[in-house]
């Protein structure tokens, strides 16, 4: 196997001030799995740039021990089409030639640090081979538990006058700030976050502080308005394939939750390489770029974390820690041999020892496989983890509600087996070997569900209480994916004595849908009263706008909402089919992958007299499924 190297990586690797543990762990897994490093002529070109007379001899002795390629792949008529117009600068030139050695499979694989490359490869259908150094990490560890070295994880609280500051992890923070020693040393006796190995390297490491409305942010463009803020101080993480990145963002939301804060922000430099895939994961969990910080060491950009909004335009982990009220709420009982694996104690004033090589140990985001008929659960639903108790007697006591989770995303029509296990993502407590059974076993009829931790709860609410509570009958268990009615769900909460973010107002969401046009036709007929969706907005949408499908291609009217139904799809075609306005026919092929089946009760219809575009609405592009608009 060939991996083709980019020259950020070698740069890093060979500069003989790097300490990066990240790279230790890059070129570790790629000895240990026997794969040949190699360069591209272009990648030699460009390092020469870099050194003068007397360093190029030495360089040019460290290079010797990568494999050069000789020879530059010809481009494609059809790579050409897909990469038309991204050759602005000498960079993209080499970035676009390196790519094609992957797509023409002269090498198996690419690494690099650069994000545009790894958005082409998207472009280019080759994203399952270029690896940024944590990814790559990541896979190795997920497909290689038992080549692990090290066993033991460790995060916990500790103050500042315990950790050694010239550990080598601390370098980088060093070497951009001169008076870094001397700040540490002073923040000698307040607390922090750190995470070792089993060999007392050290793998992360988070400063936190609050700051309130009289703080001075006038070097802040443009300046913040007073609030109170958890500023993220100090914030690192090396790649070891375990997910310590998410592990610490939890515990950041956690903070922020206990502290009662109203936002989160933190401040990097942009041109620290290894500042990019910080970035990059703390915009995937909702922070945006604000605005800008003056230093005297430079400009900083500034990310910030709104908590308590909620933007029904982004995905449910943009928004988290943020979640809705309004959705469903669900139990979902884990078995608790799987239910230990699948969410570890993780409370932020203990010290949390994780015991294993299992990095969906330490991953916010956690995959769960079943075998269930139900089909009836959405983004945004919230997910009640039920262990049941192991010991006969003691089901009363023992059988505990235990987590909080949400649903980000979920998926029963699996193409293949290949789609199946790429979409559980190495994060299920299930090997490779057991998922390949669930398929055989279910002949691929498996429904999986990607859920995030919100929160694991502050006291485990037995099910002796839900008997009595009235929120399950007696003698008997919560089942997959029974539903529970606002009061129960309050009532757990409260038992548990967890604190959540707040709720946020109930928004009387407006939608957009694509229609064909004679579905259309029966719509302002009147003879259609129920619009089917495998997938809801939500249950307080009042009204949809109807985008008319092609040729018309325009926003023809809309119709008030008057309630939503989910029930099995055979009880909804009975309840529905006289002002269904389809035939049986297209209605059992549209849910034929559903148990369950959702439709908007339509009310009042208005056809407007013009078509309207798209754009007055604040709408770019048709809806796929549907968008939000006229917000309120």
């Amino acid at each position: 196997m060939k991996a083709l190297l980019d020259t950020n990586i070698i740069i890093h690797r060979e500069n003989t001030k790097a300490t990066n543990y990240s790279i230790g762990q890059l070129f570790h897994w790629l000895d240990k799995m026997h794969y040949e490093k190699v360069l591209h002529p272009y990648t030699v070109k460009e390092l020469r740039k870099l050194h003068n007379a007397q360093m190029q001899e030495l360089y040019d002795a460290k290079l010797a021990a990568y494999t050069l390629l000789h020879t530059v792949a010809p481009q494609t008529d059809e790579f050409k089409r897909i990469i038309a117009g991204s050759e602005k600068t000498e960079n993209d030139v080499i970035d676009n030639q390196l790519l094609c050695e992957v797509y023409s499979g002269r090498v198996d694989i690419l690494i690099t640090e650069d994000r545009k490359m790894r958005n082409k490869a998207e472009l280019l259908g080759i994203a399952n081979k270029v690896f940024s150094i944590n990814s790559f990490i990541t896979k190795m560890t997920d497909e290689n538990p038992a080549l692990i070295e090290y066993k033991a994880l460790s995060v916990k609280k500790t103050y500042f006058g315990e950790v050694n500051v010239f550990d080598r992890f601390f370098d980088s923070f060093r070497n951009s700030y001169v008076d870094f020693d001397k700040w540490f040393n002073g923040k000698s006796n307040e607390e922090a976050y750190i995470c070792y190995n089993d060999k007392k390297d050290i793998l992360g490491f988070l400063y936190l502080k609050t700051e309130y409305e009289d703080e001075n942010y006038s070097d802040i463009t443009p300046v913040f308005s007073p609030k109170k803020r958890l500023k993220v101080g100090t914030f690192k993480v090396e790649s070891s394939g375990f997910r310590l990145g998410e592990r610490f963002i939890k515990i950041i939301f956690d903070n922020a939750l206990q502290r009662n804060v109203d936002e989160i922000y933190v401040t990097l430099f942009n041109d620290r390489q290894e500042l990019f895939a910080l970035k990059s994961l703390l915009e995937r969990w909702g922070f945006f770029e604000y605005g800008q910080k003056l230093t005297p060491k430079g400009t900083e950009t500034v990310l910030v974390k709104r908590l308590n909004e909620y933007d029904w335009s982004k995905s449910v982990k943009w928004n988290y820690p943020n979640i809705r009220y309004d959705h469903k709420k669900l139990f979902l009982p884990i078995f608790a041999q799987y239910h230990t694996r699948l969410f570890p104690d993780s409370k932020l004033h203990n010290e949390v020892e994780l015991i294993g090589n299992e990095p969906q140990k330490y991953a916010l985001q956690k995959v769960y496989v079943s075998f269930s008929f139900a089909r009836n659960m959405l983004p945004g639903d919230l997910i009640l983890i039920y262990r049941p108790g192991t010991t006969q007697g003691s089901k009363g006591w023992e059988s505990v509600v235990t987590t909080l989770c949400i649903v980000d995303d979920s998926k029963c029509d699996f193409s293949s087996e290949e789609e199946y296990l790429t979409y559980c993502e190495n994060r299920t407590v299930f090997s490779k070997d057991e998922l390949h059974s669930f398929w055989v076993k279910k002949n691929g009829k498996l429904l999986v569900i990607k859920l995030i931790l919100v929160k694991e709860f502050e006291k485990k609410v037995p099910l002796n209480f839900l008997w009595k509570s009235g929120i399950v009958e007696y003698y008997s268990g919560p089942r997959p994916f029974d539903e529970i009615s606002d009061e129960n769900f309050k009532k757990i909460i409260d038992e548990s004595g967890t604190k959540l973010f707040k709720d946020t107002p109930d928004i009387q969401a407006e939608i957009m849908l694509s229609i064909k046009p004679k579905y259309v036709e029966e719509i302002m007929a009147g003879r259609k009263k129920y619009e089917y969706r495998k997938r809801l907005a939500g249950e307080s949408v009042k009204k949809i706008y109807i985008y008319e499908t092609s040729p018309i291609s325009k926003v023809v009217g809309e119709v008030d909402v008057e309630g939503v139904l989910t029930i099995p799809k055979d009880q909804l075609w009975e309840k529905t089919k006289y002002r269904s306005g389809i035939s049986f026919e297209e209605y059992n092929e549209y849910f034929s992958c559903s148990d369950i089946g959702n439709a908007y009760i339509l009310g009042k219809v208005t056809k407007y007299e013009t078509p309207k575009s798209l754009e007055s609405f604040g709408v770019s592009q048709p809806p796929q499924s549907f968008v939000y608009v006229n917000q309120s």
